[in-house]
C-alpha cells in the first residue's frame, strides 16, 4: 500500500509530516486530507486559519494535491487523473 504525507505550510513556516499514512491510493489520501482539514478548521477557528495550506505528498515526497485552509473543498489535484478515472458527467 502506498504511503502519503500530509504537510502544512504557511508562508515561510512548514510542518512536515514525518510519519505519513499507508492508504490504498491518491483518492483515499484526498479523503483522509478532507477529514483532517475539517477537524483542523474546527480547532483553528478561534485563532483564525490564516494562509495555512495542507499538502498531500506521495512516497517520493512529491506534492500531488494542495488545499488552502481558507478555501472550501474539493481538493485541487496538481496531477490530473487519467481520462478513465475522471468523474463521468451526466447530461439531462
Amino acid at each position: 500500500m502506498p504511503r502519503f504525507f500530509f504537510n502544512m505550510r504557511n508562508g515561510s513556516s512548514f510542518v512536515r509530516d514525518a510519519n505519513g499514512l499507508d492508504l490504498p491510493d491518491a483518492e483515499a489520501a484526498q479523503s483522509a486530507a478532507a477529514k483532517a482539514l475539517e477537524d483542523l478548521r474546527g480547532e483553528m477557528a478561534e485563532g483564525g486559519i490564516g494562509d495555512w495550506t495542507l499538502e498531500i505528498a506521495d512516497a517520493a515526497r512529491a506534492v500531488i494535491a494542495r488545499l488552502s485552509m481558507g478555501e472550501l473543498l474539493p481538493l485541487t489535484p496538481l496531477v490530473p487523473k487519467p481520462k478513465d478515472q475522471r468523474p463521468k458527467v451526466l447530461s439531462h
